[in-house]
């Protein structure tokens, strides 16, 4: 017969079994095994705060990390759980083996507005990350259409401390994002911010001449507009 999840861990110990404190702290927590990985990074993401609340109070690690460096803050999926990871110590500056930070997965969330002002206000330092935030942004106003979400997302993540001019491994910018893809309201929000249009990428373009190299008519125009209004 196959074990009832409700009275067995999904190693098949009974729950409590080698756990601290009592089997009852555990059983209402159906198959999440606290002393595995995956099943406390699937409790953050469900918003399980009873079941990592109980491993807190018993003295147990919540910001497990898997053999790929990702952490359990890199699986909650919203903001009052990433805050309470967070007040538990969570290092809201962690990256995975590949560089990627805490905050790239959130930027990637579908709860990015929620999850974002949490981590910058535990101390998540955007200027510190070993992988550029650029794609991360971009795909915000150009795969996923959300181009209110992403302004907002640019505004916190500079008011931070990020570089709205950051390039990436080809030296372009969002600006150079947005005039490969004709995207106005990217090219809009990072000049609002301060983007700098007369930046080279690596093959010595600007984001003018890519604009009009690929006829990207809107942004072209707004890109000379700034020119022209940087020019003594």
């Amino acid at each position: 017969m196959a074990p009832d999840p409700d009275v067995t861990l999904r190693t098949g110990k009974a729950i409590g079994q080698g756990l601290p404190g009592p089997a009852s702290e555990w059983r209402f927590h159906g198959q999440h095994d606290p002393t595995r990985r995956d099943d406390v990074c699937d409790a953050a993401a469900q918003g399980d705060l009873k079941f990592l609340g109980a491993m807190v109070r018993h003295g147990l690690d919540i910001d497990i990390a898997d053999d790929k460096g990702r952490t359990t803050l890199m699986c909650a999926q919203n903001g009052e759980v990433a805050d309470f990871l967070l007040r538990q110590g969570a290092d809201p500056n962690a990256a995975d083996r590949d560089g990627y930070t805490v905050l790239h997965y959130h930027l990637w969330s579908d709860a990015a507005l929620s999850l974002v002002p949490v981590l910058l206000e535990h101390g998540v330092a955007p200027q510190r990350s070993s992988s550029p935030l650029l794609r991360e942004l971009a795909v915000r106003f150009i795969e996923w259409r959300r181009y209110h979400e992403g302004e907002i997302l640019l505004e916190m993540l500079v008011a931070a401390g990020w570089d709205v001019d950051e390039r990436d491994r080809h030296g372009a910018t969002l600006l150079h994002v947005a005039a490969h893809n004709d995207n106005l309201p990217l090219a809009e929000s990072v000049l609002r911010l301060g983007a700098d249009p007369s930046l080279r990428d690596r093959e010595g373009q600007t984001a003018a001449a890519i604009a009009q190299e690929l006829g990207s008519s809107r942004v072209l125009s707004r890109l000379l507009e700034a020119q022209e209004r940087e020019q003594p």
